[in-house]
């Protein structure tokens, strides 16, 4: 066998292998655990949005939203006309874990903004009252602690101290990767310094 001929016959079985390697599988929601508890339901929150998932239009589905973030009752609109085409705003609530009280809804949007094909998403949790144990810690062990703090108004002398405290006394935000594509986290806490609520935004450049 010539040299050129053994050179072929060796590229020929590197391609046969190449070609029955088997391919990574993208990952889908069942690789997600279905949360169990509001703090569970934060980490689903960063873990989708890290990943890029809740930029997808596949993910927006009832029943990947069910197992993604927990609630029972899911709800999705997909745009139809003009500049929202391909769009989508989702809402999923009663939580299992949530007293009836406080079962605010999740809400979603995925905008693809036209002509020019960037994805813009969103994700905002609003708490009617406060998940016990979430504070700034807890938010911490999830997200790190290089955050910073955005300025809130001067708050009222005659604000009451304890559980009655509704106002936001604290607003930190992180940011990931850069603002054309990556995401940012927006935490707010109250006077007791307890989690009121969070808003993610997400980006993917074209």
């Amino acid at each position: 066998m010539t040299r050129i001929a053994r050179t072929l016959s060796l590229l020929i079985a590197l391609a046969v292998i190449a070609g029955c390697s088997p391919t990574p599988s993208a990952p889908t929601e069942s690789s997600f655990q279905t949360p169990q508890n509001t703090l569970q339901l934060i980490g689903a929150i960063r873990q989708l949005t890290a990943s890029g998932r809740i930029l997808d239009s596949g993910f927006y589905t009832e029943d990947n939203l069910k197992r993604a973030f927990g609630g029972s009752n899911v709800s999705v609109e997909v745009g139809k006309h003009d500049v929202i085409i391909g769009s989508y705003w989702a809402s999923v609530s009663n939580f299992p874990w949530m007293p009836s009280q406080n079962n605010m809804p999740l809400k979603l949007r995925r905008l693809t903004m036209h002509p020019d094909g960037e994805l813009q998403a969103s994700v905002n949790l609003l708490f009617q009252e406060r998940p016990a144990g979430i504070d700034l810690a807890a938010i911490e062990q999830q997200f790190g602690k290089s955050w910073t703090e955005t300025l809130q108004p001067v708050p009222s002398p005659h604000r009451g101290p304890g559980p009655s405290c509704w106002s936001t006394d604290k607003t930190i935000v992180y940011m990931f990767g850069d603002k054309r594509s990556g995401w940012t986290a927006k935490f707010n806490f109250d006077c007791d310094g307890i989690l009121s609520s969070m808003f993610i935004d997400a980006n993917r450049p074209k």
